[in-house]
C-alpha cells in the first residue's frame, strides 16, 4: 500500500497576554499536497532535534517547528469499518530526498474497499488502545512530561486517514497535527536556582488523550478522554528563569495555573490564563512569559473544597497534606478531584482513622490511577488502603494498581485496595483493583474491605452502596484467626448487627480471570468472587444484583463461592449473576436459597451475551445508570 503526502510544520501563534486564543491572522500549519503512489504509504513529516531522537527540528530564524520523515519513525496503520477494526500493522519509512516526503510499507489485513484507513506515528506516549467502550483508538498521554523540546515533540500526534477504494493504491492521505504547545518562560521570584517539579492544572485540560482511527475517524473520543493535570519533572531553574515546553490537546482552556516545588519544598504559582479562556489550535507553538508568586502547599491547591469547586490533588505532596488534615479532625465534608496519577511507595499512612475518619463531602478519582508498592499498619478496628475509614460520603472513579501489604493486628480490621472500612451510609462507585493486596489479619477485598451498617434508627435508613466496581488482582489473607474471615475480590466483608435498619446493596460489580483469592488458614475462612463474607441474618438488608466472576480460588479457603459467601443462618438476596464454570463446587453462594433470577455458567472468561442482557435488565431494574458492554465490563 502507498501512500504520499507532505506533513506541514508547526507554526507560532502570538498570544497578547498570559494566555489567549490564537488571533484569526495566524497562518494555518497544515500544507496538505498529498500525492499518492502504489500500496507503499508515502508520507512527509519531520526527523529529530538529535538523530534518530525525534521527529522535529525547531528553526528560530524561521520561528517554525518544522516536520520532516526519519527513517526510525514508528508508524502504525489501522483499517476497518465501524465495529471491525483490523490489529495495528507496523510499516517501514524510507524518506525521500526531500525528507518533507517518505515512502512507508508494510501490510494491512483485511482490506476492503469502503475501509477507512489511518495511520499515526508511534512513541512512547503515543499507543493503540481498545478501550471496552470504543472501536480501535490511539491514546497519548499528556500527563507526564520533562519540560523539553524533544519530549514536547515526543508527545506530538500526527495522524493520516483516508477512505480505500481498490487496488494497491491510496490517494490523498493528509496528515495533520492532533496536539498543540505551550512555549513558557517562568520567571520565579528571588532568582531561584533549583531543580523544580511543575504541575499545570485548568479546565479542559486532558491528562490523556484519544482519537478515533476508524468510526470518526481523527475526531477526539472526548467520552474516553481522561480530563487532568499535566506533571512536568525536574525542570532547571537558573537565576529565576526556566524554559518550559507543554505538549497538550488542543482545546478550550480556562482558569490555568502552574504549580511550582522547588527542592526545598517551597512552593510558586504562576497564574498563566487569569480570567481569560483560550481556544487553542492544533499545530500551533505558543510561546509566552509568566511571573510566579511565592505560595504554600495549602494554597497550592486549586478549588475551595465545595461541590462545585473541589479541592484538586495533583501530587502525592498534595494528597499527603489532605491526608494529615482529615485524620487530625479537620476537612469534614469537603469535595476533592484527582487530577493526576499518583505512585505510592514505602510506608503510606491511609487517609481517615476510626476516630478521625474520612466523612461527608466526595472524594472524585476521575479515573486516575494509584501505583507503586507500599505497606501499612494498624490497629483494632482501623481501616488500610488508600483511605482508612470513610463514613458517610462518596468515593469513585478511583483505580488501585499498587501493591499493597498491611500489618494488621486484628480481625476487627478492613483491607482494601481503595477503602479499608466503609461506614454510615456510604458510597463506593466505579472503582477498581488489579494490584496484589495482602493483609495479616483481618477481611480483605479488592476494592474495600468491610462494609459496615450500624443504624437502628427507622425514621433514618440509609442505603450503603457498592456499584461498578471490579477487580483483576490477588487477594491473599494470611490471618490466623479461627473467628470467621472473608476475602473477597471485590468487598471483603459485609457487616450488619442486630437491629439494624440500614442496608447495603452491590450491583454492577465482578472479578476478571487474572483475579485470584487466596486465604492461608482454612479454619472458618470465607473467599467469594465478589463478597468475601457475610453473617448478617436480617431479612431484605443485603442485596447483590447482577453481579459475575471468573475468579479463581487459591491457598487454603474452607468455603468458595463465585459470587458471596457466608455462614449457613445468613441472609441475603442475590439477583441475575454470571459465573465462570472452572469448578463444579463453586456455586454462586453456598447458602442457596438466598438465590434468584438467572443464575448461568460458562466455561468461559466473560459472560456470554445472554447473561449479559439479563444482568443488564437487572441493572435497570434496580434502578442502576451503569450496564455491561458486549466484554461484561461495566460502563455508563
Amino acid at each position: 500500500m502507498n501512500i504520499k503526502n507532505k506533513l506541514s510544520s508547526l507554526m507560532y501563534a502570538p498570544l497578547a497576554l498570559a494566555l489567549l486564543a490564537a488571533c484569526s491572522s495566524d497562518e494555518d500549519f497544515s500544507e496538505k499536497t498529498p500525492e499518492v503512489k502504489g500500496q507503499t504509504l508515502i508520507i512527509n513529516a519531520t526527523n529529530g532535534i538529535e538523530a534518530n531522537s525525534s521527529r522535529t527540528i525547531f528553526t528560530d530564524e524561521e520561528t517554525k517547528v518544522k516536520a520532516v520523515w526519519g527513517n526510525t519513525d514508528n508508524v502504525v496503520v489501522v483499517n476497518g469499518t465501524s465495529g471491525n477494526v483490523s490489529a495495528p500493522a507496523n510499516f517501514t519509512v524510507t524518506p525521500k530526498e526531500d525528507a518533507h516526503y517518505a515512502t512507508l510499507t508494510g501490510t494491512v489485513t483485511g482490506l476492503t474497499a469502503g475501509n477507512v484507513v489511518s495511520g499515526y506515528i508511534v512513541s512512547d506516549y503515543i499507543k493503540a488502545e481498545n478501550l471496552s467502550n470504543s472501536n480501535q483508538l490511539v491514546s497519548v498521554d499528556y500527563s507526564k512530561q520533562k519540560g523539553t523540546f524533544a519530549d514536547a515533540m515526543a508527545h506530538c500526534l500526527q495522524f493520516g486517514t483516508a477512505t480505500y477504494t481498490e487496488g494497491e493504491n491510496i490517494s490523498n492521505m493528509s496528515f495533520d497535527y492532533k496536539t498543540t504547545f505551550f512555549e513558557l518562560t517562568l520567571t520565579f521570584p528571588e532568582k531561584l536556582s533549583s531543580t523544580v517539579q511543575l504541575s499545570m492544572s485548568g479546565n479542559g485540560l486532558v491528562g490523556k488523550s484519544y482519537v478515533n482511527t476508524v468510526d470518526k475517524a481523527g475526531e477526539f473520543n472526548t467520552d474516553a478522554n481522561i480530563e487532568g493535570n499535566i506533571n512536568i519533572s525536574d525542570v532547571n531553574v537558573e537565576a529565576g528563569k526556566a524554559k518550559v515546553w507543554v505538549a497538550m490537546q488542543p482545546t478550550t482552556l480556562s482558569n490555568v495555573v502552574i504549580t511550582a516545588v522547588d527542592a526545598n519544598n517551597n512552593y510558586y504559582k504562576f497564574d498563566v490564563s487569569g480570567t481569560k479562556s483560550a481556544n487553542l489550535v492544533a499545530g500551533k507553538v505558543y510561546a509566552f512569559g509568566v511571573i510566579g508568586t511565592a505560595s504554600t502547599i495549602e494554597e497550592s491547591l486549586i478549588g475551595e473544597g465545595t461541590a462545585t469547586s473541589p479541592y484538586q490533588i495533583s501530587t502525592l505532596k498534595q494528597l499527603e497534606f489532605v491526608r494529615d488534615k482529615v485524620n487530625a479532625g479537620t476537612y469534614i465534608g469537603k469535595y476533592y478531584k484527582l487530577m493526576s496519577d499518583i505512585e505510592i511507595n514505602g510506608e503510606w499512612q491511609p487517609i481517615g482513622t476510626n476516630t478521625h475518619q474520612f466523612k461527608g463531602g466526595l472524594f472524585d478519582g476521575a479515573n486516575h490511577t494509584v501505583s507503586g508498592s507500599y505497606t501499612v499498619n494498624i490497629a483494632d478496628n482501623q481501616g488500610a488502603g488508600l483511605f482508612g475509614v470513610a463514613s458517610s460520603t462518596t468515593i469513585k472513579n478511583l483505580h488501585n494498581a499498587a501493591d499493597i501489604t498491611v500489618t494488621a493486628s486484628a480481625l476487627s480490621c478492613g483491607i482494601g485496595g481503595v477503602v479499608g472500612r466503609l461506614l454510615y451510609g456510604s458510597t463506593l462507585e466505579n472503582c477498581s483493583n488489579i494490584g496484589t493486596i495482602t493483609a495479616s489479619d483481618g477481611h480483605v477485598g479488592g476494592v474495600v474491605g468491610s462494609v459496615i451498617v450500624s443504624n437502628k434508627d427507622k425514621s433514618k435508613i440509609i442505603t450503603s452502596l457498592v456499584e461498578a466496581c471490579w477487580n483483576d488482582g490477588h487477594i491473599i489473607s494470611n490471618s490466623t484467626q479461627k473467628s470467621s474471615k472473608g476475602a473477597g475480590g471485590v468487598i471483603g466483608m459485609l457487616q450488619t448487627s442486630a437491629g439494624v435498619v440500614d442496608n447495603i446493596i452491590v450491583r454492577g460489580c465482578y472479578s476478571k480471570a487474572n483475579a485470584e483469592i487466596s486465604i492461608t488458614k482454612k479454619e472458618t475462612s470465607y473467599g467469594g468472587g465478589v463478597v468475601g463474607f457475610t453473617s448478617n441474618t436480617i431479612v431484605d438488608l443485603i442485596k447483590v444484583y447482577a453481579c459475575w466472576s471468573a475468579a479463581s480460588f487459591g491457598g487454603n479457603t474452607n468455603t468458595r463461592s463465585a459470587i458471596i459467601s457466608s455462614n449457613s443462618n445468613a441472609k441475603f438476596s442475590v439477583y441475575d449473576t454470571w459465573r465462570k464454570d472452572y469448578a463444579s463446587s463453586i456455586k454462586v453462594s453456598n447458602v442457596a436459597g438466598n438465590i434468584t433470577g438467572n443464575n448461568n455458567a460458562d466455561k468461559t472468561d466473560t459472560p456470554s451475551a445472554e447473561a449479559i442482557t439479563y444482568m443488564n435488565n437487572a441493572l435497570s431494574t434496580a434502578g442502576s445508570a451503569y450496564k455491561f458492554d458486549a466484554n461484561g465490563y461495566i460502563t455508563k
